[in-house]
């Protein structure tokens, strides 16, 4: 209704700035809430950047259209990644979005934070694809750092400026670089962050999982607990407690050989090596005894293997042996076989324990899974 009414005005009223702006804005608020009933939002998306578009052409130095438009961008680009498709277009129109809003008014807080963002996004986005993202994260800390310059009270900004710095030592440690300065400055962040605002889950979930990487287990089922009790139940949080106890668990054990072999595989997945992590992975997966694998101390070993392993029973499907690698002609058996695989490994990871469509939505590995009947089955994972 609000649109419509919109709609109205801009007929009474054409090249009106503000009615732009606000019927921009309300198409990207009816975006999200499409987003959020599971149907398509991209009409709307492809409406609020036209109408930011017209409000910039009537007022090229405002940011605030630029700022907008920028966000529509950069939702634009999620949803190109989670189809399979190159977000690299939308992000870099984001990004000149942006730029231009800082440089129209580089005290405009919001625009460098949106900037720490959509680097954020584009920099997880690249090292998805294989893609060195550090000069990308780099921009985001330092977007991020201009928003904490300018409100030196707001966690959110820390919450942001660490996830970056930490998404940086994940890359360099599979490329062979040294992360720990990376690893102490997020630490340093998210704890400042949990120090100037302790209702913010998002600074224990981070500061966990970084604990939680670094193997001090008791910090981190610590710090996810103190989430807990500001969010009960948020899933970032009771998945990582579980995760968490259960790696603490099998610490004082000695790891299974197969454990090695998940870990060999994981970093050939890193490294979109998919071939070899298939070998790794099928070697694992016959190692594994029945008693062990109804252990729940090594459930998480065992969720990173199906998954993973469905990713590249996926990727097969399609003829590829590596994201970037040209197709062989499969026959239809031999998809329907590979396509069959990856749904049974999904299976097994749900019934494991592995609950988070949010994430297999977006996964780009299984794009070629989506036309498939199943599909729909795989993101409603019932837990064990």
């Amino acid at each position: 209704a609000s649109i419509a009414d919109f709609d109205e005005a801009m007929r009474l009223m054409p090249g009106y700035y503000y009615g732009f702006l606000a019927r921009g804005t309300a198409y990207l608020a009816l975006a999200r809430a499409t987003q959020t009933r599971g149907e398509d939002p991209s009409a709307c998306y492809d409406s609020a950047v036209r109408d930011f578009g017209e409000a910039i052409a009537l007022s090229p130095r405002d940011p605030v259209a630029r700022l907008n438009r920028a966000i529509a961008y950069g939702a634009q680009a999620d949803l190109l990644e989670a189809a399979g498709k190159a977000p690299w277009e939308p992000f870099d129109r984001a990004r000149k979005d942006l730029e231009a809003g800082i440089e129209s008014d580089p005290m405009f807080v919001d625009v460098h934070r949106a900037m720490g963002n959509v680097c954020l996004g584009l920099g997880h986005a690249m090292s998805r694809a294989g893609r060195d993202p550090l000069e990308t994260l780099q921009g985001g800390i330092d977007a991020f750092t201009d928003v904490i310059t300018a409100h030196p009270e707001e966690a959110e900004a820390y919450v942001g400026r660490g996830v970056a710095r930490a998404s940086i030592a994940d890359w360099m440690v599979p490329h062979g670089q040294d992360p720990r300065e990376f690893l102490e400055a997020a630490y340093d962040d998210f704890t400042t962050a949990i120090g100037k605002e302790p209702r913010l889950f998002q600074g224990y979930a981070n500061r966990a999982m970084l604990l939680e990487q670094l193997g001090r287990f008791d910090e981190s089922v610590a710090d996810y607990e103190a989430g807990l009790r500001v969010a009960p139940g948020e899933p970032m949080l009771t998945q990582g407690l579980a995760r968490v106890r259960s790696m603490k668990e099998a610490a004082g054990r000695p790891a299974p050989k197969w454990a090695k072999l998940i870990k060999k595989g994981s970093d050939h997945i890193q490294a979109r090596e998919y071939v070899a992590a298939r070998a790794r992975y099928e070697e694992a997966l016959a190692a594994i005894t029945p008693e062990e694998a109804r252990q729940q101390l090594y459930y998480e070993f065992l969720m990173e293997l199906n998954y993973n392993l469905a990713c590249v029973y996926a990727l097969l499907s399609t003829g590829k042996e590596a994201p970037d690698a040209a197709a062989r002609e499969l026959s239809a058996e031999e998809a329907a076989s590979w396509r069959d695989k990856a749904f049974e490994r999904l299976r097994a990871a749900s019934a494991l324990g592995w609950s988070d469509p949010a994430m297999l939505r977006k996964d780009p590995d299984f794009v070629p899974l989506h036309d498939d009947p199943r599909w729909q089955e795989a993101l409603t994972p019932r837990p064990r």
